[in-house]
């Protein structure tokens, strides 16, 4: 009745009326969108109406600091230092050489570790992990073999490669688990069978059933 009226007193034709709505709401919008440009161009120009703060970087002090500062008066001295390491760390080059020795030292000791790199990396282990995944029905192995139900996350060969490189391919010597059963099998994997980086290989017999292998989580419900 409200809207039938105003029509009615000014004259204008009800099919024009959603034409003056639109204008009114796309001056609303322009009106608003000036008032945020108009904001973020004075913080930019630095006529900070809020300007960044932070607390110092100072262990146990809680001053509060402007940046692109990131210590106090008190603990200015240590600012130079401070921009000097962000200064190397953002300009480092020597990433990849850095990776590369990390792989020679910790992952690539030894021959077999290299192969079983390359073999990780490579579409027939992808094709063969899943596999693995849906015969296990996406279920931790390790887990099943002593009564809990408990979704996995990796397939692992129950014989490491590392001890045992023929067994890399073969569907038994792999089971689906989950990354809490991975990280202590690997663990118990080093006393067990001598693997991991600085041990040497056991002449030990080698646990192909996960049933007979330990409770990783025997303590935990």
């Amino acid at each position: 009745m409200l809207i039938n009226s105003l029509v009615g007193k000014q004259g204008i034709e009800t099919t024009s009326l959603i034409e003056v709505i639109e204008f009114a709401t796309l001056s609303c919008y322009y009106i608003l969108l000036q008032v945020v440009q108009w904001a973020a161009f004075y913080c930019w120009k630095g006529d900070a109406i809020l300007p960044m703060t932070g607390r110092c970087r100072e262990p146990n002090c809680h001053a509060v600091v402007i940046r692109p500062l990131h210590y106090c008066t008190k603990h200015a001295d240590k600012e130079a230092a401070y921009q000097a390491s962000r200064e190397r760390w953002t300009n480092r080059t020597d990433n990849s050489k850095r990776y590369k020795d990390y792989n020679k030292r910790k992952r690539e000791y030894s021959d077999i570790k290299v192969e079983q790199n390359k073999f990780y990396q490579s579409k027939q282990w992808k094709s063969i992990r899943d596999v693995v995944r849906r015969r296990d029905n996406f279920l931790c192995q390790y887990c099943k073999a002593h009564n809990r139900v408990r979704t996995g996350k990796i397939v692992d060969h129950i014989v490491p490669v590392e001890f045992d490189l023929n067994g890399k391919t073969i569907m038994d010597n792999l089971a689906f688990c989950c990354s809490k059963c991975h990280t202590r099998k690997t663990k118990w994997e080093q006393i067990y069978y001598g693997t991991g980086y600085g041990n040497k290989t056991k002449n030990v017999i080698p646990i192909k059933n996960v049933k007979d292998v330990p409770d990783f989580q025997k303590n935990e419900r």
